[in-house]
């Protein structure tokens, strides 16, 4: 798993196949309000029930997916970047597709000149993934999950001139085990099977 990946802000806004993906919170408050808003499907994920607490987002804050390889990136960008305190949290359900399960969890926040830690926690991890700034720790998911639900923390205090710029988390995905599927029974196997059956009835028959 790699560092969370650098996006910039120009790039997103152009060429988009999904109007969701980047999602601005503020489309999520209205008005009118939009609760699905961020909601975003794609070949081999979804994304739905995303909220954000503890925090107001400015104009241009927004949440994006990126899957690059078999690292599912969901990252909040603050643009332009904070310049004073911030904390809060936000939550989201991802749904893998296509056999993926959900292998490890690394947390990630970046910024400059402050102090930063952010936490994502689900019930198929047994311990927080955490970091202090930049790449965090990594935590392997209970095997075999497709969809869980994420709640991702985090604080940033200034120290000088602050600038938070983004957090997130980086998920490794794995395909699932190949479900294991019964084969026809050889001919040779049957026609053993029926004369046997057939023998055993005629005994039957004269034992009578």
């Amino acid at each position: 798993m790699g560092t969370l990946a650098a996006i910039a802000f120009g790039g997103l806004l152009t060429g988009q196949a999904h109007a969701a993906n980047p999602c601005f919170l503020k489309d999520l408050a209205g008005p009118p309000a939009a609760p699905t808003a961020c909601d975003f499907t794609s070949g081999n994920y979804q994304v739905t029930d995303f909220s954000y607490t503890g925090f107001t987002p400015s104009t241009f804050d927004y949440i994006t997916y990126t899957l690059s390889g078999t690292d599912l990136q969901p990252q909040l960008t603050f643009v332009p970047g904070r310049t004073s305190s911030i904390s809060g949290s936000i939550s989201n359900k991802i749904t893998l597709t296509g056999g993926y399960n959900f292998a490890t969890a690394q947390a990630n926040i970046t910024g400059n000149n402050g102090i930063f830690s952010t936490t994502t926690a689900s019930t198929g991890l047994p311990t927080s993934a955490t970091s202090a700034g930049g790449a965090g720790t990594t935590v392997s998911f209970t095997p075999g999950l497709t969809t869980q639900t994420f709640t991702q923390s985090f604080s940033a205090t200034p120290s000088g001139s602050l600038v938070a710029n983004s957090l997130g988390t980086i998920y490794s995905i794995t395909p699932g085990p190949a479900s294991e599927v019964p084969g026809p029974l050889p001919i040779l196997g049957a026609g053993a099977a029926f004369g046997f059956s057939r023998r055993l009835r005629h005994r039957i028959k004269v034992a009578a």
